[in-house]
């Protein structure tokens, strides 16, 4: 099961692995204005999510990173 939602200009991204396990990633620029990645990553805690802090990016990630999470997620 995949699933997109939007809340305004956020994406949440809710799926299951391969096998049916849950599967919840949240990814944040470390350099984020708008999602700090204490808040982020105190929220995936909460959540039971793994949280990926992607260096050097702001609240929009590399063009060419999420194309490389999102030819992961497919596969």
């Amino acid at each position: 099961y995949k699933d997109i939602d939007t809340f305004g200009d956020q994406i949440v991204l809710v799926c299951t692995g391969s096998q049916g396990e849950p599967r919840c990633e949240i990814h944040v620029g470390s350099d984020d204005w708008q999602s700090s990645p204490s808040n982020v990553t105190a929220f995936g805690r909460l959540i039971g999510a793994g949280v990926k802090i992607v260096q050097g990016a702001g609240h929009m990630l590399p063009q060419e990173y999420v194309k490389s999470v999102l030819d992961e997620w497919l596969q």
